[in-house]
């Protein structure tokens, strides 16, 4: 069964973030930040835990910096993304909506 798709999340984007955005499919080897203690995770091993469908994994967009650094697995990475509206949000956020 698919994974069920709530409705349009927001990134609020940090004042570090270093632009252009990037979007694009995963890679091999890509890795997340594990939390604030450091570390990191393969971006696979997340999918996996979350039980995401193998054909479904090649679907989902990352963002990622000038740096190459993942910002955001839409739907599955950062686990907290706000729900607010863009009214509600500070600044600069990124916006993805359910097909």
């Amino acid at each position: 069964s698919e994974r069920p798709r709530s409705g349009t999340e927001y990134l609020p984007l940090r004042a570090s973030v270093l632009f252009p955005l990037t979007i694009r499919g995963r890679l091999p080897g890509d890795r997340l930040a594990a939390g604030p203690q450091g570390g990191q995770r393969k971006l696979q091993d997340v999918m996996v835990d979350l039980r995401i469908r193998r054909e479904e994994r090649d679907r989902i967009l990352v963002v990622t910096d000038a740096r190459g650094g993942i910002l955001w697995v839409v739907g599955v990475w950062p686990r907290v993304v706000s729900r607010s509206s863009p009214s509600e949000l500070n600044g600069w956020y990124l916006a993805a909506s359910p097909r």
